[in-house]
């Protein structure tokens, strides 16, 4: 159970992080504006459309995870690991168990 969560923990928190990282690749910086329309923004179908698109092409994925300080009812204090799009993961964690 606690290694499901882990990989399920990981796996949303690398996706995010490359959405992110693929969303802020530029080869040339951004104008600046000091308004912004609302036409100027994807949609929420054409963002997850292009980051799906995206994503095709990311064969594997390595993850660090890092909790700083306590969290109530949060049990991994680290991973570490790499994921694969076939859905396979390999990697270490560090939980507490009974407190």
């Amino acid at each position: 159970m606690i290694a499901r969560l882990v990989r399920l923990v990981c796996s949303l928190t690398c996706g995010f992080a490359l959405i992110v990282v693929l969303g802020g690749c530029r080869s040339t910086p951004p104008a600046i504006s000091t308004t912004t329309s609302a036409a100027a923004l994807p949609t929420q179908a054409e963002l997850l459309t292009a980051s799906a698109t995206a994503m095709k092409a990311v064969t594997s994925a390595h993850f660090t995870l890092t909790v700083g300080g306590k969290l109530p009812d949060l049990q991994v204090q680290g991973a570490e690991g790499e994921l694969t799009s076939a859905g396979d993961a390999e990697g270490n964690a560090k939980i507490t168990e009974f407190g």
